[in-house]
């Protein structure tokens, strides 16, 4: 943990704006995470098959329900 907890949570949101996780981390005293259900538009998950399937890379296929 760093010195003294932040006060605010600006330095945390500054520190992953940035990409600064481990200084996140630092602030929380505890590893920063993201949690709950992400859901995608059918046709973002469509152009992200196109676009991995031009790269070459796998993409996991698409369940229903």
């Amino acid at each position: 943990m760093i010195d003294g907890p932040a006060s605010t949570r600006g330095p945390i949101r500054a520190a992953l704006a940035a990409g600064r996780v481990d200084e996140a981390a630092e602030y929380l005293g505890y590893p920063w995470f993201v949690s709950g259900l992400v859901r995608q538009m059918h046709e973002d998950v469509r152009l992200a098959r196109e676009s991995l399937a031009r790269s070459g890379d796998a993409f996991p296929p698409i369940e229903s329900g």
